[in-house]
């Protein structure tokens, strides 16, 4: 269990690592979905130290409990094309945790939403990959346009105070 200083500078050497992986995560989905024809948004980015270590006070988290060091994120132009990245999420990476947060909230409620994964790389990925990114994973998150407009809005108000 690495907490506190160890974990802060355990990241701070690690970041450029984390970079790596939402950088090949975001390429593979970029891919999967142009052949997919389905049109769509892909962004991304490495946990910001200073995020890192507020994180890690607030939620009392560890470094190995902190899972959205790497995060992709897509937005197909429509709707309805959500389902069908979320399976191309499933098919392109070994996914070791899903929640759908837009089941939880029914038809009369906007929170937060999308589709969360949690995923590694296939072992056909890590042959060509660097050995010291092969294992790392990375948050994805599927959403909608208003989800992702919402999700924004709501991580600045209540999420980052």
């Amino acid at each position: 269990m690495t907490w506190g200083q160890d974990a802060f500078d355990r990241y701070r050497a690690e970041r450029p690592l984390y970079e790596s992986v939402h950088l090949e995560v975001a390429r593979i989905l970029r891919n999967a979905c142009a052949r997919a024809g389905i049109p769509c948004k892909v962004t991304g980015r490495a946990k910001e130290v200073t995020s890192f270590t507020k994180k890690l006070v607030r939620d009392k988290s560890t470094f190995e409990t902190v899972f959205d060091k790497a995060g992709v994120r897509v937005l197909p132009a429509y709707p309805d094309d959500r389902g069908r990245v979320a399976e191309i999420v499933q098919d392109s990476f070994k996914v070791t945790w899903s929640q759908d947060k837009t089941l939880a909230l029914g038809v009369d409620r906007f929170a937060y939403g999308g589709h969360h994964f949690q995923v590694g790389f296939l072992p056909t990925d890590l042959e060509r990959l660097p050995p010291e990114i092969a294992t790392l994973s990375c948050e994805v998150q599927v959403q909608s346009p208003g989800e992702s407009l919402w999700a924004g809005i709501s991580h600045d108000l209540t999420y980052k105070t």
